[in-house]
């Protein structure tokens, strides 16, 4: 059984940085996602570059001010977040420039052809919580049934910008924690996981 865990939103705050860096150092993730259009993605970059990590960019077009001239993409406009446009996009440019493309979770055909699967979306209670050591015991028959599984995480601390500008706020310190745990490090050895990161899927 193999596993990633990984950390998204590298650079979308201060804190989240400092929280991801945490969650590296101290904790199991072996793979961040750089969202390159925040404000604090070079410093976010700047605490991480020197970790054995695999680093990928974390494509957004909600948040953080748009790279390329908005004139010249009005096609990525209102609800294209998860828009099958939109994806098809992320397809070719990876094509384009060699990289590797990354979506497990929502594209069943490249979970097949890849051999990665997403362990699915948290359940969160009304208050935007939910319970991690839950979660990944009832993933468990998902790790045990794919050649590897992916777990997607969003750990971070709490500044002001996340406060106001962010509808997850007390998870992301509490994923920061669970990270960390000895509960997860020992999850993962009792059930013999072999952690790995997405550069041994290049």
């Amino acid at each position: 059984m193999k596993l990633i865990i990984r950390a998204d939103d590298l650079g979308f705050s201060e804190a989240v940085n400092l929280g991801i860096l945490k969650s590296v150092k101290d904790g199991l993730i072996n793979s961040v996602g750089i969202m390159p259009n925040i404000v604090y993605a070079e410093h976010g970059y700047s605490l991480i570059k020197d970790e054995n990590i695999a680093l990928g960019q974390h494509t957004n077009i909600c948040a953080g001010k748009p790279l390329t001239d908005p004139k010249l993409i009005p096609s990525l406009e209102g609800h294209a977040v998860f828009s099958e446009n939109f994806f098809t996009a992320l397809k070719n440019v990876a094509k384009r420039h060699n990289l590797f493309y990354c979506i497990p979770g929502l594209d069943k055909k490249w979970e097949e052809e890849n051999g990665i699967y997403g362990l699915g979306f948290m359940k969160l209670t009304p208050d935007n919580m939910y319970n991690p050591k839950e979660y990944y015991t009832e993933c468990m028959d998902k790790i045990k049934s794919h050649p590897c599984s992916v777990a997607i995480f969003h750990p971070g601390y709490l500044d002001n910008y996340i406060l106001t500008h962010s509808s997850f706020t007390h998870i992301i310190a509490m994923e920061c924690e669970f990270l960390c745990s000895e509960w997860l490090k020992n999850f993962i050895k009792d059930n013999k996981i072999e952690l790995v990161d997405f550069r041994n899927y290049k």
